[in-house]
């Protein structure tokens, strides 16, 4: 345990999410959303992800007025979580989307360019540090004020990492704190979300879609097989064969993509989610002739529901009947207002399918400290991070469309 002083604050770390819960994390205001508990801490450290974690407190008066989550990805462990796979290798993943479009970027000098702005800008370090919550829509730095962030942020690093990902454009302080530490701000890939408060019907719903979109939802939900039945059961009260019958379709769907996945390995993981979130993860299943022909994991998290995982029975929903959009979308709509649901979230790719139907981008950034390089010249750190930043948004907008991410392709 170590411990760091800031002004009205006293920070504290620890490096098991159990030292974290006994130290009273769950008494930190915020920290009752899913992804911010200390049972959700927990399920991380059960699992080896190669990654050094670290948990920070921050007290003021003796009550407990902020926290922060620390995860150190080692080189070569999680490669996934390298900065240059977070800035630029996911460009590779919006490119393929549609296969064989005019609209890719293939540029290769200007990509190898950004990629080299990244390894001038970033210091050399066998291990790059990320403040983050995986999967999360919140950022993993938070406190009651400016200056307990700050505290906290102050306390994060001098325990070593380089960048923050993940961070909302919404989340101020915790920005101002970034700026105010020297850390440049890299575009990252968005994340997508669904404004329910004012559509808690399925005519409000389509009454703020453009005409043209409205008319093809409509004929994408009638051509959903009306002997369908979809049920909404939390993940716990799922019994025996019905919870082998929505492996078997997410093990399918995630195989079909490439991905090395059993429906064993799959039944193993529903089972993780139900021990960590219990009642607050839910399964949408669909039978047709008796049979799970589709299934949507969702998580629930007060007025958000994030939509995680998705398979259907190609032979029983076949593409014609729109499965993915029926079942993650407008299923969830018809069902959300009675629910309490204000935003579902849909995370990133597949943009323009989504903002077509009424979604919207929530941009976010990865905030990378650089070596202290002097600027001056227009050639440090902070210049290559800044061509960076503009290469990835304009390649967004090349690959997508999107001159206003905010309004409906169509």
């Amino acid at each position: 345990m170590t411990a760091r002083d800031v002004p009205a604050t006293h920070c504290t770390g620890y490096d098991t999410a159990d030292e974290a819960a006994r130290a009273g994390w769950d008494d930190v205001p915020g920290a009752t959303g899913i992804y911010r508990s200390s049972r959700w801490l927990r399920s991380l450290d059960a699992h080896d992800t190669g990654a050094r974690r670290r948990y920070w407190i921050a007290r003021r008066g003796g009550a407990a007025v902020g926290a922060a989550c620390m995860f150190v990805p080692r080189a070569g462990d999680n490669p996934s979580i390298d900065a240059r796979a977070l800035v630029i290798g996911d460009l590779a993943a919006e490119t393929s989307e549609f296969e064989g479009s005019t609209d890719a970027p293939t540029d290769a000098a200007r990509y190898g360019a950004s990629i080299a702005a990244l390894d001038r800008a970033l210091p050399a370090t066998p291990e790059w540090g990320v403040v983050a919550l995986p999967f999360a829509w919140q950022p993993g730095v938070w406190g009651i004020d400016c200056a307990v962030t700050g505290g906290l942020l102050d306390a994060v690093i001098d325990d070593g990492p380089t960048g923050v990902t993940g961070v909302p454009d919404e989340a101020h302080e915790l920005v101002a704190c970034l700026r105010a530490r020297g850390f440049h701000r890299v575009a990252q890939r968005p994340t997508t979300v669904l404004d329910l408060r004012q559509t808690r019907t399925w005519s409000q719903y389509l009454a703020r879609l453009p005409k043209p979109r409205r008319t093809a939802v409509a004929h994408e939900r009638n051509a959903f097989p009306a002997d369908a039945r979809v049920t909404v059961v939390p993940l716990p009260e799922l019994d025996d064969g019905t919870r082998d019958g929505v492996a078997d379709v997410l093990a399918a769907h995630d195989t079909a993509k490439g991905q090395q996945m059993t429906a064993a390995r799959m039944t193993r993981t529903l089972c993780d989610l139900t021990e960590v979130f219990a009642d607050r993860v839910e399964a949408m299943v669909c039978i047709l002739g008796g049979r799970v022909a589709g299934a949507v994991i969702r998580l629930v998290d007060e007025a958000d529901l994030a939509v995680k995982m998705y398979g259907a029975d190609p032979k029983l929903l076949p593409r014609e009947v729109f499965p993915y959009f029926n079942l993650c979308f407008y299923e969830t709509i018809e069902r959300a207002g009675g629910c309490g649901v204000d935003t579902v979230h849909y995370g990133p790719t597949t943009y323009a399918a989504k903002l077509r139907r009424g979604c919207r981008l929530r941009p976010l950034t990865v905030w990378v400290r650089t070596d202290g390089t002097d600027d001056t010249d227009g050639n440090g750190p902070a210049t290559d991070l800044h061509c960076v930043d503009s290469f990835r948004r304009r390649a967004l907008a090349h690959v997508y469309g999107l001159a206003d991410p905010a309004s409906d392709p169509d």
